[in-house]
């Protein structure tokens, strides 16, 4: 991620930042192009309530099938779940849409990362390849 790219990301995620616990510390997280910050056990509960505030929608291992292609294509690696993970996302006509949330938790006992990104917009549009032209000729 650019300097450019972190920047729109900073601008595009303070709302939501300011809607989270001050208690957060938000840094860049570079391999996954996102803002990352460690929620300590003893706030998870907290946390994960105020992600519930500000997302229409939350996602796991299981439900994550049924999300809108727009929502796992946006997600991108982050749809790739694993137990106990939660993807927070927004219905798209939500001024706040391209922002979902990643929480990672790292075992029993453990902190989680959260991780604030924005759904990629490459991999958001629905696809046009020829599969999906035949499908849309022959259903």
């Amino acid at each position: 991620m650019n300097e450019l790219q972190f920047e729109k990301l900073k601008q595009t995620a303070h709302p939501i930042v300011i809607q989270l616990t001050e208690k957060l510390i938000w840094q860049p997280d570079k391999r996954f192009d996102a803002l990352v910050a460690e929620v300590p056990k003893p706030i998870m509960a907290q946390v994960k309530n105020e992600l519930s505030q500000v997302f229409t929608e939350n996602w796991d291992k299981k439900t994550i099938r049924k999300a809108p292609q727009t929502i796992r294509r946006g997600a991108g690696l982050f749809a790739q779940m694993e137990n106990r993970q939660l993807l927070f996302s927004n219905q798209p006509d939500n001024q706040q849409a391209n922002i979902m949330a990643a929480w990672w938790p790292w075992g029993p006992d453990a902190p989680a990362s959260l991780r604030l990104f924005i759904a990629d917009p490459q991999t958001s549009q629905p696809k046009t390849g020829w599969r999906e032209k035949l499908k849309a000729i022959f259903g």
